[in-house]
């Protein structure tokens, strides 16, 4: 299981748990709050869309899956790349 899986479904809350791929193969957006957020590309059970978690401090304190079209909903006036900006996550990062 990749860091960002783990990250998502839960299975660790804080920073640690992302490993040494959570600067790599992502998008991040540092908040003047001192929020960080990833975003990239993937896949949950043969969808497609974007994998957004949110830190604060060592802690994860939100993680969604969108797929394509609620992604672009949801990115309006949140200053966060267009599905098409997005990396894509691949095995190994």
């Amino acid at each position: 299981m990749e860091w960002w899986e783990e990250a998502f479904i839960g299975l660790g809350n804080g920073i640690q748990d992302f490993g040494n791929g959570v600067k790599k193969g992502v998008e991040t957006v540092v908040r003047p709050d001192g929020r960080i957020e990833y975003v990239a590309r993937g896949y949950i059970s043969d969808k497609e869309g974007a994998f957004h978690i949110t830190t604060k401090g060592n802690r994860i304190i939100h993680r969604s899956f969108f797929e394509v079209k609620e992604w672009n909903k949801f990115i309006k006036n949140k200053d966060l790349p267009s599905f098409d900006q997005l990396p894509h996550l691949k095995k190994g990062e």
